[in-house]
């Protein structure tokens, strides 16, 4: 299963990291969860929906899961990564760093498609099977004492606008 081995890998090279710190290296761990930006990937769920909603007649979700996930803007990221490294003081720490607010596809792709005024296609998940990808930020938020919320909704409406010039261009 790719999951198990991905985790297994994971906790395998965070452990070495960990060995290393005692030989005095400064290492922090950051757990990257989901971005939203102009330098995204556009094959990532929250792109490619917005690009399906400016080039198609409708938005399709293609899972057959019940999809929930967080976002962050990448300039968030950026912030957050630099106040981590600034702050740090420990040779060795391990920081979840995303958003705490989950939203599922169906209602991002709800979102959307009222923004651009399109219908939404979705799969029909006959067995319930959930995907969920949101961490837990609470030693984050802890360490780095800094607002996590964003007007998530303000900058999706920026990121359309971004994707509609490129796509104008």
């Amino acid at each position: 299963n790719y999951k198990k081995k991905y985790s297994l890998q994971k906790k395998t090279l965070e452990h070495k990291f960990k060995v290393l710190s005692n030989d005095g290296y400064k290492i922090c761990i950051a757990r990257l969860f989901t971005f939203y930006g102009e330098h995204i990937d556009t094959k990532e769920a929250l792109p490619d929906l917005i690009l399906q909603g400016l080039k198609k007649k409708e938005i399709k979700i293609n899972s057959n899961n019940n999809v929930f996930r967080s976002y962050m803007s990448d300039k968030k990221l950026i912030i957050f990564l630099l106040l981590i490294l600034n702050k740090m003081k420990k040779n060795y720490f391990v920081l979840n760093i995303g958003s705490e607010k989950t939203i599922s596809l169906n209602e991002l792709a709800n979102i959307i498609s009222k923004i651009l005024k399109k219908n939404v296609i979705k799969n029909i998940n006959k067995n319930n099977s959930i995907d969920y990808y949101v961490p837990s930020v609470l030693r984050l938020k802890k360490f780095v004492n800094f607002k996590l919320e964003e007007n998530f909704l303000k900058n999706l409406n920026l990121l359309i606008k971004f994707y509609k010039n490129k796509l104008n261009r």
